[in-house]
C-alpha cells in the first residue's frame, strides 16, 4: 500500500509540476525515482501481490485489503490501463472474502463498483 501511495503522489506531482509549468528539478527528481518503486506483480494464484514475494495465502481470510489501495481510492489500477491487474484485484478480493467488520467491510464494499462499471458499462 505504501508503494502505491507514493506512486500516485509522485505521478500526480509530475503531472501538477507539468501543468503549472514549475518546479522542474524537482519533477526531474520525481521521474528518475518513480521506476524504483515496487512494481504491481500478479502472484501464482493469479492474485494482486500483497508482498514482494509471492507467498500470499488464497485460503487466509483476514480483513484487510490494502494491497488493492491503487484501485481504490486510488486509481493507478484500472480495466483501461491494466485490465490484468484488475482481474488480480479482484480475485484477491474474492478470495478475502465477505468476512471481517467496521472498515474492512466497508473497504470491501467500496471495491465493488469499480469491477462492476467494466461489466456494466452503460448503467454508471
Amino acid at each position: 500500500m505504501d508503494h502505491q501511495i507514493i506512486k500516485s503522489l509522485f505521478k500526480a506531482c509530475i503531472e501538477a509540476s507539468t501543468v503549472l509549468g514549475t518546479d522542474k528539478a524537482f519533477t526531474d527528481t520525481l521521474r528518475e525515482m518513480l521506476p524504483r518503486i515496487a512494481p504491481y506483480r500478479i502472484g501464482r494464484f493469479g492474485q494482486l501481490q500483497e508482498w514482494m514475494q509471492d507467498i500470499d495465502d488464497p485460503g487466509n481470510k483476514h480483513r484487510h485489503v490494502s494491497h488493492l489501495w491503487g484501485v481504490h481510492p486510488g486509481k493507478e489500477i484500472n480495466y483501461d490501463e491494466s485490465p490484468d491487474l484488475m482481474e488480480a484485484a479482484k480475485k484477491s478480493l474474492i478470495a478475502r472474502g465477505d468476512e471481517g467488520t467496521g472498515w474492512s467491510l466497508a473497504w470491501k464494499i467500496n471495491f465493488w463498483p469499480d469491477f462492476l462499471m467494466a461489466i456494466m458499462p452503460g448503467r454508471w
